[in-house]
Parts: C-alpha cells; sequence; structure tokens
C-alpha cells in the first residue's frame, strides 16, 4: 500500500488486525501508557527548555498543551 504523506491518519491492514484483535482493557492501558510517556516527555520538554520556570508554570503549560481545558 503506497502512503499518501498529505493524508498521514490511514491505518495499513496489520494495525487493523492488530486493533480488532486487542480487547477494550488493552486498548485503554495502551492509551493510558502513551499518556503516561507522552506527559514525562513534554514536562523534561519544557524543564530544558524554560530552566527558570516554577512546577506551577510547567504544569500549567502542559495543561494548556494536553487540553486540560487551562488557558
Amino acid at each position: 500500500m503506497k502512503i499518501d504523506p498529505r493524508n498521514i491518519e490511514i491505518i495499513d491492514g496489520q494495525m487493523v488486525k492488530l486493533f480488532k484483535d486487542v480487547s477494550g482493557e488493552q486498548k485503554w492501558l495502551l492509551a493510558s501508557q502513551m499518556h503516561k510517556s507522552l506527559s514525562r516527555l513534554l514536562e523534561e520538554y519544557l524543564r530544558s527548555q524554560n530552566p527558570g520556570w516554577t512546577a506551577a508554570q510547567i504544569e500549567k503549560e502542559m495543561a494548556k498543551r494536553l487540553g486540560y481545558g487551562s488557558d
């Protein structure tokens, strides 16, 4: 299958099969693990780019970027 770089949301057949074979509980666990990893990476990135920020500033920016409704 040739992938059009303008459409990055295409799922190939192997991924479709994988998603069909995985239980709802396993999908939830995977999503949870991905969210934790993303949060850790974002926090490390923000700290490295803004060494003078307080923990509260980091948390506020994380909430903003992760879409938690913070300004």
